[in-house]
């Protein structure tokens, strides 16, 4: 069943209600305004509830609480101390699918805050991809720094080579720019088409420049190197990596420590690089748990 347009849109709060309701038909009952306190002995759940706190004992046990990433809808991490305090191993959690910080100097802003750089390839180390970005006031953001996070979260110095024009060689670009002698930001602009937000990097980035020749600035557009301070706050974040550690976990995704407690979604140590692939994944340890654990 897919989910069908309302005047023209697809809207989340209707497919939750229907989802809702179905899961009702099911059988499935909710237990609102509680939060998860604490496990004790065979599979006792500890929960808090207004005022009250209160133990219920389970045959077998689903955790599917989310990571840190927008704690607002929930997914605020409480969970990770619960199952430390059980010598369960997690990897902390940290910003996935985010922007980065870069300490712009004040012209960029003054000049390209909110701009895009469309039609870049970006690189971090040996990896690399194509897309666009957005010149933000902390630094940047879009699929392609999105994409390479891990990468850059195993820098020491974390930075990106921009490659602003990653269908035309320095050659090429050289040859495009004529007989321009000055001036080559601005006859690159028009020659090269270069966006306003690229301009304003080749201008005011740091240690850049000023330009003396074309195949300089032609070097430059190909190989435009930006560091990096820092990924944003994970709550800030699409996601976010880390979580309940692979060797905590059996084939079905049974925590080996406490059997009967099965483990799924953003809880474990895994990341997507976009928000598709983050579902899909949730959902396929959301269909082993909940197989495995009718079987259990």
């Amino acid at each position: 069943m897919f989910p069908a347009p309302v005047s023209g849109t697809i809207k989340a709060a209707p497919l939750l209600r229907r989802w809702v309701e179905r899961l009702r038909e099911l059988g499935v009952k909710f237990q609102t305004n509680h939060q998860w306190a604490g496990i004790g002995t065979d599979n006792q759940l500890i929960f808090r509830h207004d005022t009250d706190t209160f133990t219920k004992s389970h045959d077998r046990i689903i955790l599917a609480l989310g990571g840190a990433s927008w704690p607002e809808t929930g997914s605020t991490g409480h969970w990770v101390k619960l199952l430390e305090n059980q010598s369960i191993k997690i990897h902390p959690l940290t910003s996935a699918n985010s922007g980065w910080e870069v300490d712009w100097p004040a012209p960029i802003l003054e000049e390209a805050e909110g701009q895009p750089l469309k039609n870049l390839e970006l690189r971090a180390g040996n990896e690399k991809r194509r897309g666009e970005l957005v010149i933000t006031r902390y630094g940047l953001e879009g699929g392609p720094i999105y994409h390479l996070g891990p990468r850059l979260r195993s820098m020491d110095q974390p930075a990106v080579i921009v490659d602003f024009k990653p269908d035309q060689s320095i050659t090429e670009l050289v040859d495009r720019l004529g007989k321009a002698q000055r001036n080559f930001v601005r006859e690159a602009r028009r020659r090269w088409k270069l966006d306003s937000g690229a301009a304003a990097l080749l201008k005011h980035l740091p240690d850049r420049g000023p330009w003396k020749s074309a195949e300089q600035l032609a070097r430059e557009v190909k190989h435009c190197r930006i560091p990096l301070d820092q990924p944003r706050p994970v709550t800030e974040a699409i996601s976010s990596a880390g979580g309940v550690c692979w060797s905590e976990l059996d084939d079905n995704l049974m925590l080996k420590k406490l059997p009967g407690v099965f483990v799924a979604g953003e809880m474990i140590d895994w990341e997507a690089p976009t928000g598709g692939y983050l579902l899909q994944a949730c959902f396929a340890t959301g269909t082993r748990v909940g197989k495995a654990a009718l079987s259990w």
